[in-house]
């Protein structure tokens, strides 16, 4: 190929180059949109389902962050033990919607078939069937979580809660509360979505 005929080719090869490029990052956003993590695969979770703008939510003493749809309500509680964030979408009926409640809490636990065992008798003292749990990190933290159902006012209720083990002296736990039968997968897994978006901000050593 002549430098002439290779220079009259250039503005065509780089646009080429440009679109491939393009269509690369976006096959990487999507697969990456929708690759499963470990929670989402305990609970056999679709690809992310679309939550709406969302903005984020510090807790009150500044541990941790959590992206929340800006069409929700979130409320923040603290104490000397404890910095929570409460938050649900108060525009849909209750049996069509889900309460969360993300709580970083100053306790010592250690996430291991023996948690597993408390939570479990704990559980089933306040009247909750096991459905589902198992160990499931976060990131680098341990976690363990808990899926139970009860009954509450005559409305069957599905508590999901997540243990993450901060380090030996906090943790988070993060509590679903779906009311009603309908749509409870697919309830659940939006709110998975919730939790995988928390970002820790600082060490509360």
């Amino acid at each position: 190929m002549s430098l002439n005929t290779f220079l009259l080719n250039l503005p065509f090869q780089l646009l080429r180059m440009k679109y491939s490029f393009i269509l690369l990052i976006t096959v990487l956003f999507l697969s990456s949109c929708n690759r499963k993590t470990e929670l989402k695969k305990e609970f056999s979770c679709q690809s992310s389902s679309i939550l709406g703008t969302t903005e984020k939510v510090m807790d009150f003493k500044e541990g941790f962050s959590v992206d929340i749809p800006k069409k929700w309500k979130s409320s923040l509680y603290y104490d000397e033990r404890q910095s929570e964030i409460f938050c649900a979408d108060t525009i849909k009926t209750i049996d069509q919607t889900y309460l969360m409640e993300f709580a970083w809490i100053e306790g010592k636990i250690s996430v291991d078939p023996a948690f597993q065992k408390q939570v479990q008798v704990l559980t089933t003292e306040k009247e909750l069937q096991l459905v589902q749990d198992g160990f499931v990190d976060f990131d680098t933290y341990k976690g363990y979580y808990h899926l139970g159902k009860s009954t509450h006012k005559d409305m069957e209720i599905n508590v999901f809660q997540y243990y993450i083990q901060i380090d030996k002296e906090h943790y988070l736990l993060v509590k679903t509360d779906i009311y009603g039968s309908e749509k409870i997968t697919e309830r659940l897994c939006e709110s998975i979505q919730l939790i995988e978006s928390i970002q820790f901000i600082k060490d509360k050593k």
